[in-house]
């Protein structure tokens, strides 16, 4: 069995599988790093907008708790200033600046001749070194000038009581970065009369600033409005109460002024050859930025061991699957081999091979099945028909001898019915010497009607060869018969089964279908990728993948459907071959099964009659012994006698001729019979069944 050279099936398989899993890995895994990278990336944003945002609230809090001090400060005292004098309010001034570790000091700031006439009233409680609060009225005159001090302005501006909060400053005299709140104090008209304020230390703040981490290599900064520290770590090189927009980094210099600008958001600098971010917010009603700076190598370097993992995890699946691939690929090749292997045997009239051993539900196990049924219907019509072509060769054979035996004895009879006719010849020559002769003339009566016995023997005998010739072609014929409906519904069983070849084809056909749809949505999903730009590609990728997977299942569909066809030609001709000898059966041998009974039956008829005629013979060979004695008297009927039985011996010799014809007929047909069963055995020798 020669197989063409050429890439197995397996080959293209594992070629054409295996590429697209590699690539499919590949594109998944750096798809999943870049994902990875920007799920990290938003991560650490997400958190450090979320730990800033904690912070800002903590610190707002800090200060709305100063706010809320000296917004009832400010009610008490508008409610009460015209009747209460300074030393009243001591007691609720001096208890909040001592209750409040983080209020270093508080004051009323009235507005000029409001209270009790004095242009500048400005009493202070304040703590000393020794923590205890003191009254002082130092800030009561026109060198200091509380009018045009921030607070005062910021409080005088307010058109209800609403507390504002200065910028922070840095006080060399207790070494502490304050602010102050300031509330405006209103009468009973809503008229404005000064205000109310609470110095505050920011320690509080700044040890929420400081606590403030979203890595290990990031640290926070705070600064105020106009850009001025309020905290800084000592990796910024920067100093408490210097200004960022100062700072000796250009690159901080710039990133800052995009800090000042804005309300919240991400900005970069550079810091000893290191990229660093800086995720900032703003304190809502102070406009002071909360800043914390992150190692960008660090956020990085989290990606990268995540991207490390997913390429050895990727690794490691992509062998997996190559290998699971490999030996279902294997397995399949095999399979399909094995049933091309099969149906290669079939193919060549091998009938010898051993039936295919696949029991799989799936549509190998079913073609298997098939192929199985056929190949033992099949070998059953072929055993059957080898068997019966060699009997009909026997039966052909056996006939042929029979038609020349009958033949080399109607050759005898004609021989002697030419003796019957020399001898009739004798008679009417003797005829004229009768008178002369009367012994001869009885002698040669008795020696016609011995031929006479030998030739109704004869017939006798040739009656019961064309009996037993009739009974044998009409056994014959009726045996053909019965063969040739049995192959008939042999071969239409075998057609109905050979439709599930069919049913793979539609089935190929079915997966033609689904590998277009598929082809289609992989065309809608590069459509969609397409819209959805940057974020697409990734996924237009995998379309692509798709849609070219789609087209290679479509053409190993091509080639099953192929394949299918293939089968289904060979089956078909064997078809064909089959009914062909079946025709041949119905049409050729049958009828001349037909003509055999007939000219057997007349080979019985020509016998009887001439048996009737060899009787007719030995009555006329009686009646001239009979009429020896008055030969005298008869000659002139002996004559005629004569004549009519050199007529009745003419046609006996004619219709011996003709059964002799007959009987050479019998073996052309025998012989034309036998070339039959030759051809019939010829073309089911290609058959191989043993």
């Amino acid at each position: 069995m020669n197989k063409k050279k050429g890439i197995s099936l397996k080959a293209k398989m594992l070629l054409g599988i295996l590429p697209v899993v590699f690539l499919s890995f590949i594109i998944m895994t750096f798809a999943s790093i870049a994902s990875s990278s920007r799920t990290i990336t938003s991560l650490t944003n997400s958190k450090a907008k979320q730990t800033l945002a904690g912070n800002v609230d903590k610190i707002n809090a800090i200060l709305d708790n100063f706010k809320i001090i000296s917004y009832d400060l400010s009610r008490y005292v508008g409610s009460s200033y015209e009747t209460t004098d300074i030393k009243d309010f001591e007691k609720t001034f001096s208890k909040i600046v001592a209750d409040h570790p983080n209020v270093l000091g508080s004051g009323i700031w009235f507005e000029s001749g409001v209270y009790q006439g004095q242009q500048y009233a400005g009493p202070y409680w304040t703590k000393n070194d020794g923590g205890e609060v003191v009254y002082t009225d130092e800030y009561s005159n026109a060198s200091y000038n509380y009018f045009e001090q921030e607070y005062y302005k910021n409080a005088k501006s307010q058109t209800s009581m609403v507390a504002t909060i200065t910028n922070p400053y840095y006080d060399e005299a207790s070494g502490h970065i304050m602010s102050t709140c300031s509330t405006p104090i209103f009468d009973a008209n809503n008229k404005f009369i000064g205000c109310i304020t609470v110095d505050m230390e920011l320690s509080s703040i700044q040890d929420v600033v400081q606590n403030m981490t979203i890595g290990t290599l990031s640290f926070p900064l705070f600064i105020d409005s106009n850009g001025i520290y309020l905290y800084t770590s000592a990796a910024t090189e920067a100093k408490v109460s210097s200004s960022i927009l100062e700072d000796p980094n250009s690159s901080m210099v710039s990133a800052a002024k995009d800090i000042l600008a804005n309300k919240d958001g991400i900005s970069k600098y550079t810091f000893r050859g290191k990229t660093a971010l800086l995720y900032y917010d703003t304190v809502p009603n102070v406009n002071w930025k909360l800043i914390v700076s992150l190692d960008n190598g660090e956020m990085m370097s989290t990606a990268n061991n995540l991207r490390n993992l997913l390429l050895l995890i990727s690794a490691f699946a992509l062998l997996v699957s190559a290998l699971v691939v490999w030996l279902l690929v294997n397995r399949i090749a095999k399979n399909i081999n094995d049933v091309y292997t099969f149906a290669d045997h079939l193919a060549n009239g091998d009938f010898t091979i051993k039936h295919l051993n696949h029991h799989g539900s799936d549509e190998l196990g079913q073609m298997a099945s098939s192929l199985n049924k056929m190949y033992s219907n099949n070998k059953n019509i072929i055993t059957d028909v080898f068997n019966e072509s060699e009997q009909i060769t026997t039966a052909s054979s056996k006939l042929e001898t029979l038609a020349d035996s009958l033949n080399g004895q109607f050759e005898a009879i004609r021989n002697d019915m030419s003796s019957v006719n020399e001898a009739m010849m004798s008679t009417s020559a003797a005829t004229e010497e009768v008178n002369a002769s009367i012994e001869e003339v009885n002698s040669s009566a008795h020696l016609l009607a011995s031929e006479a016995e030998k030739t109704n023997t004869t017939a006798n005998e040739i009656l019961t060869k064309a009996n037993e010739i009739e009974h044998k072609c009409r056994t014959s014929s009726n045996e053909a018969m019965r063969i040739s409906k049995e192959r008939a519904n042999e071969i239409k069983e075998a057609n109905e089964q050979s439709a599930v070849v069919g049913e793979i084809g539609t089935l190929a056909e079915s997966i033609a279908s689904i590998a277009e749809q598929i082809n289609l949505l992989s065309l809608n999903a590069t459509i969609e990728a397409a819209r959805a730009g940057e974020h697409g590609k990734g996924f237009a990728v995998v379309a692509a993948e798709i849609n070219k997977l789609a087209s290679e299942t479509a053409e190993a569909v091509g080639k099953i459907q192929s394949t299918v066809n293939n089968v289904q030609n060979a089956f078909t001709n064997l078809l064909n071959t089959s009914n062909d000898i079946l025709t041949f059966l119905h049409e050729t041998v049958t009828p001349d099964y037909s003509y055999f009974v007939g000219v057997a039956q007349q080979y019985g008829k020509d016998a009887a009659t001439f048996g009737e005629q060899s009787d007719h013979i030995a009555t006329m060979a009686d009646n001239i012994s009979s009429s020896m004695n008055e030969v005298s008297y008869a000659i002139q009927s002996i004559a005629e006698s004569t004549q009519d039985t050199a007529a009745h011996s003419t046609n006996v010799t004619n219709t011996l001729d003709i059964v002799s014809n007959s009987v050479t007929d019998v073996t052309e047909l025998s012989e034309k019979q036998s070339e039959i069963a030759n051809t019939l055995h010829g073309a089911v020798s290609n058959f191989k069944i043993k």
